[in-house]
């Protein structure tokens, strides 16, 4: 209480929640949009949300008592997780509502001693005499130690590889600072500052970058990065919560406004202010009397710069959600029943509505959108077992008693894939339907930890092997018979600084302040190329390429502006001396959206009808009605967008190409009717395509008939071609053998490096360096440090060089040049990556693509055909008019070589046309997909289907974003909630209710050359700021854009097929045995293990090891990983011998005895 005068404190009053007529207590958490309510005893009985009013949870005791234990959750829909305790109240099972039991022991004084999850992984836990966790292993091997200071806080950990992490705390009147040291290497110790605290301020470390972020006594956040941009978040009272818990509302603030000053500026050093973000809350009532008032809605509101993009409004009694464009009409309804599940998608103008249904145990059991849907059935343990199709083909999942991830997967053709596990869960192989087996496993090493792959008939010098580091970062991969390796370096940021492969490396040398990416490097013997970033703000502005080779090279610059938004806004491009026309883009106000590409203008003629334009040329697209969501079978998964029903490109008053496309039922095209109009004469083509239940590409009819023929394991076995067959034979590991008359050759890394007469040369990264034929042609090849295509050279003395200067798109080629004839030739794309025009120095060609973005037409500006292309199902060129107009587009956005008839996509990856598969396998994308059996054929192209455009991502049914995005409302590029740095915590940052983040960090902040690693059955223990964490979800909750919370007692609808397969592998080999660590401190091995340990092993290794000197060394030889340990004298050398016998057959030992003549007595080595 203070008066109005002298604004003197009269008297302060601690805030007490009183109890309502029910006597429960009501606590709000406006940050998380949640409400508390507790009973008399202080139980937590129910979680409200704030917006919706509806429950959340409610929490269930065994007595009503103060002394009630919890013992059971249980969310809107009815999924429950129930604790099951003894007669003594102790905890033994924890249950959830698919069946799945988790075992727990307790000690006396409550403490979590074993846990056993459902794959029967028992984790066990230690503590010392103050109750802390000492040590923590489970059955796969995997061991952590802690140790305390004295006062009880934490100083080191090890970790399962027995790497030795120290936390360095420093306390001073300044502030606190906390560091951790990692001690793997005396030669290389790396320390990683996590937190610094001063005052109010805290500097974080996000991703490499430092952040200093101010939490103001009011609630707001101000954070700081070191490109001198100030982001500000407003808090203001929840106007919800106002309603009926003021006081809770005054003293929770939530942010509200999010507003950027920038002082990096290319003209000014002055504070520039960007475009503010920010929610308004509108709440309407239902007035019963002048008394009495309920909520009827909650609206949010949107507002960027003044501008109200969007606002969502919950009405609380028809339990929907709204959604309304910045006129004020609404674009979309989201039903949702009494369970706070959305049963209905139901889009305004002329979408299709989304149907959703679930079975009485809440579980979803299918969907359907038009023609479209899919149902689902579940075992007698909630196993997910059936997937069916609207064709009436079905994926079915076999599982053994006790397992959670399927042992058998049937394929809709009734392909079998068998899956075998250890008894962790752990998956240790994978059995084709022709029998032949894919091995994997994770051995725990001294350092690193080490995936092996094994394929078909691999013994174990033919493994694939990642090493990767306690983080879980590749540090080496070999290849089969140790045929190549390729290293990786890091900095004490976590990024990757060097990549060393045979005779090349690539580099990469960040800004020390901004963490930004200034330069990089990829050099193979005397070849080199070399790229420099210039930035404004976080902004890349400028490019510079240089190539330094035998060849006569140009270099390269790109140049970048951006508007308010940070949007791009200008290109410009100079090669050499030349300067070239720069390309605009340009923005819609109201929406976000992309309206001018260049020349061309952007326009929506309808909800599904677009049109580009540049006065000459005009593209027009027609897309059917449904948003195609097939992406919970991994027997085929389309793009994510409408399907494209019509295409049509007029130039000059003239309709040149058009394109009708017809589709089944899942989503796959199977008629296309294309118009061309050519030497002044229309020729219509028509062609009818057919699939195979696993939707593989079985038949084409048309003026050209084809038919396709696959084995077992789906390997392209036969090709018919106007009744001309061609047989494919492979190996037992589906390696290419032979096409026709053709032989293939493979080698041990399974690269392709014969073809008939034809020769490749690869380095060991898997790019192509050398194609070449006899007396017919020579091509060498360059690459950029990101693995993309830049340097082609043949021996006619063609020296061609490919650009990629779409920082959003760097897989694409936007400029040629030709320095035999200095040719230069700039390409322009539309939104959805197809090519529209070229540009060949200064003369104009339109291009006309089909479906998958492969050109058929390049025509002139009077719409006349300068070249056709007419290609076979699977990509090959069996006609071209006009060779010499040399194209960089080939194939479903391809680089086509003109000589080898390949074409090399933006991976580093070769795609073989005429036999429809690649030249190299990706052995990293196997392994990061293993719940997806047909991902193990690692040459297959687009899962032998080439008609239809592979799918980049899978997205979400309850996406909001994507339907937001699909109604013509993009929100990509503002940033709200600063989501494209704050996202190394968990918490909630891939919630389906969040705004969509397409605008991830600039490409050249990347790592080039990571692994997409699986998950590893390791668990990890990063280390973290929890402040930073919180700050986090404190940013996803204001980006927030569904008032609906998902409930995370249960599998949520657009994760049901990934919760029941495994990328866990199993976890069996332990160098020392399980609970037992070695770990190398100042030089010295140090053992440690856990209570559980087996008691001979931890003596004989603690005996023989500990305190001896561990070399920091590490070789390879013949497949096995060699240490060196060393003893300082020789006279215990029996004694240690005897000591090894105890472990009896479980260690192999060998003793080598030197007699040194120097010496008057023998020796032991």
């Amino acid at each position: 209480m203070a008066d109005a005068g002298n604004l003197r404190l009269l008297s302060a009053v601690p805030y007490i929640p009183q109890p309502d007529e029910q006597f429960e207590f009501q606590i709000a958490f406006p940050d998380g949009q949640e409400l508390y309510v507790f009973n008399k005893y202080g139980q937590h009985t129910t979680t409200r949300s704030i917006i919706t009013g509806r429950s959340l949870y409610t929490f269930l005791y065994n007595v009503n008592t103060s002394f009630g234990k919890l013992s059971a959750v249980t969310d809107a829909s009815g999924n429950k997780v129930s604790f099951i305790r003894d007669s003594g109240n102790s905890l033994h099972t924890i249950e959830t509502t698919r069946g799945q039991k988790c075992r727990v022991l307790t000690n006396k004084q409550g403490f979590l001693e074993q846990f056993v999850n459902p794959d029967n992984l028992t984790t066990k836990f230690a503590y010392d005499s103050s109750g802390l966790l000492v040590s923590r292993s489970d059955s796969a091997g995997h061991s952590f130690f802690y140790f305390y200071d004295g006062s009880g806080r934490l100083v080191r950990f090890v970790r399962p590889t027995g790497v030795s992490t120290e936390l360095v705390f420093d306390f001073s009147h300044n502030g606190a600072h906390v560091s951790a040291v990692d001690s793997s290497s005396d030669s290389s110790q790396i320390k990683t500052t996590i937190v610094k605290v001063r005052g109010e301020s805290f500097n974080t470390y996000e991703n490499g970058i430092e952040l200093k972020t101010f939490v103001h006594l009011d609630g707001s956040v101000e954070v700081e990065t070191p490109w001198r941009d100030v982001v500000y978040w407003e808090a203001q009272p929840h106007k919800v919560l106002l309603s009926y818990l003021p006081v809770q509302a005054g003293m929770f603030p939530v942010l509200m406004r999010q507003t950027t000053t920038s002082t990096a500026t290319i003209t000014s050093s002055a504070n520039v202010q960007k475009p503010w973000i920010g929610w308004d809350y509108d709440v309407k009532y239902n007035r019963r009397s002048d008394r009495e008032r309920s909520v009827a809605a909650v609206e949010r509101i949107l507002v960027i710069n003044e501008t109200q993009f969007l606002s969502v409004e919950y009405d609380w009694i028809a339990n929907r959600e709204i959604l309304y464009n910045n006129s004020r009409r609404p674009f979309l309804f989201v039903q949702y029943d009494d369970s706070s599940r959305p049963v209905q998608w139901l889009p305004k103008e002329s979408r299709l509505p989304l149907n959703m249904m679930y079975d009485r145990f809440g579980r979803l059991s299918g969907w359907q959108e038009g023609q479209h849907s899919e149902t689902y059935g579940y075992d007698r343990m909630g196993h997910l077992s059936e997937i069916r199709f609207s064709d009436t083909t079905a994926l079915k999942n076999s599982y053994e008693d006790g397992k959670m991830s399927p042992t058998k997967i049937a394929l809709r053709s009734g392909r079998k894939y068998l899956y075998s596990y250890d008894d962790n869960g752990g998956l240790r192989a994978i059995t084709t339907p022709k029998g032949t087996k894919h091995s994997f496993r994770l051995e725990v090493s001294l350092n690193f930890y080490k995936l092996v792959y094994t394929p078909p008939n691999g013994g174990p010098l033919n493994a694939y092997v990642i090493y990767m580091d306690s983080e879980h970062r590749p540090v080496m991969k070999t290849y089969p018979q140790d045929w190549g390796k390729v290293l990786y370096l890091y900095n004490n940021r976590s990024q990757p600084t060097e990549v060393v492969f045979g005779a090349g490396k690539v580099e990469k040398v960040y800004h020390k302040w901004t963490g930004l990416l200034a330069k990089e490097l990829w050099q193979y013997e005397e070849q080199r190329i070399v790229s420099q970033f210039e930035y404004t703000g976080a902004l890349l502005t400028k490019q510079y390429h240089q190539f330094v080779s035998a060849y006569l090279l140009s270099n390269l610059v790109f140049s970048y502006q951006y508007d308010s938004f940070s949007r791009l806004k200008l290109l410009s491009t100079r090669v050499g001396s030349v300067s070239l026309p720069p390309i605009d883009y340009a923005y819609n106000q109201r929406t976000g959206r992309l309206e001018a590409i260049g020349n061309f203008r952007v326009y929506d003629k309808s909800q599904n009808d677009t049109l580009l334009t540049d006065g000459t040329a005009s593209y027009s697209k027609s897309f059917d009605a449904s948003h195609l969501l097939l992406q919970l079978s991994y027997s085929k998964s389309f793009d994510a967008s409408h399907l494209l029903l019509q295409l049509s490109l007029v130039i000059a008053d003239k309709e040149v190409l058009r394109m009708d496309l017809s589709y089944n039922t899942n989503g796959a095209l199977i008629q296309s009717k294309t118009f061309m109009r050519h030497l002044g004469a229309g020729k219509v083509r028509v062609q009818n395509y057919t699939y195979d239940a696993d939707q593989q590409l079985v038949e084409v009819m048309g003026r050209d008939h084809w038919k396709f023929s696959y084995d077992d394991n789906t390997n392209l076995a036969t090709m018919q071609y106007m009744g001309n067959r061609i047989d494919i034979l492979y190996d037992n590991s589906d390696r290419i053998v032979s096409f026709g008359e053709t032989p293939y050759v493979t080698d041990a890394n399974g690269f392709v490096v014969q073809r008939g007469e034809e020769r490749f040369t690869y380095n060991p990264l898997g790019q192509l360096m050398r194609a070449h034929r006899p007396s017919r042609y020579d091509v060498n090849y360059m690459y950029d440090s990101r693995g993309r295509l830049s340097v082609r050279k043949d021996s006619y003395n063609n020296v061609t060089q490919y650009f990629y200067g779409d920082i959003l798109r760097p897989h694409l080629v936007t400029h040629m040049f030709n320095n035999a004839d200095g040719r230069v030739t700039t390409i322009i794309y539309d939104d959805q990556s197809v090519p529209l025009m070229t540009q060949v120095n200064h003369e104009v060609f339109y291009i006309a693509c089909d479906q998958i973005r492969s050109p058929l037409l390049v025509l002139d500006h009077r719409g006349e055909v300068v070249k056709e292309v007419h290609r076979g199902p699977y990509g090959h060129v069996l006609f071209d008019s006009n060779p010499a107009f040399y194209l960089p587009i080939d194939f479903q956005g391809g680089i086509p070589d003109p000589l080898t008839g390949l074409i090399h996509f933006a991976d580093s990856r070769v795609y073989d046309s005429l036999v429809g598969q690649w030249l190299t396998p990706d052995w990293d994308r196997l392994m990061s997909d293993l719940k997806d059996p047909q991902s193990l054929h690692a040459y297959r192209f687009n899962r032998n289907d080439p008609i239809n455009a592979p799918a980049d991502e899978r997205w979400k049914m309850s996406d909001l974003n994507k339907w937001i995005h699909n109604q013509g409302i993009d929100l990509s590029a503002f940033d709200i909630g600063l989501v494209s740095l704050f996202n190394g915590c968990g918490g909630g940052g891939d919630d389906d209710r969040d705004v969509d983040d397409q605008r991830s960090p600039p490409p050249t902040t990347k790592p080039s050359h990571a692994l997409n690693l699986p998950k590893v059955s390791a668990p990890a223990l990063p280390i973290v700021s929890g402040f930073a964490c919180g700050l986090q979800r404190t940013l996803n909750n204001f980006r927030m854009i569904s008032s609906v919370d998902k409930s995370k007692a249960c599998v949520k609808s657009e994760d049901l097929f990934e919760s029941i397969q495994t990328n866990k592998i199993s976890s069996e080999s332990v160098p020392f045995g399980n609970g037992i660590s070695v770990s190398r401190v100042g030089g010295h091995a140090v053992v440690m293990s856990a209570p559980d340990a087996d008691p001979i092993r931890k003596d004989v290794f603690t005996q023989i090891l500990n305190n001896t000197y561990l070399l920091d060394l590490h070789f390879v030889i013949h497949g096995n990983d060699v240490f060196y340990f060393v003893k300082n004298n020789t006279w215990r050398v029996a004694d240690d011998l005897t000591q090894l016998q105890r472990l009896s057959t479980s260690v192999n030992t060998t003793v080598h005895e030197n007699k040194a003549e120097d010496q008057k007595g023998g020796g032991h080595q």
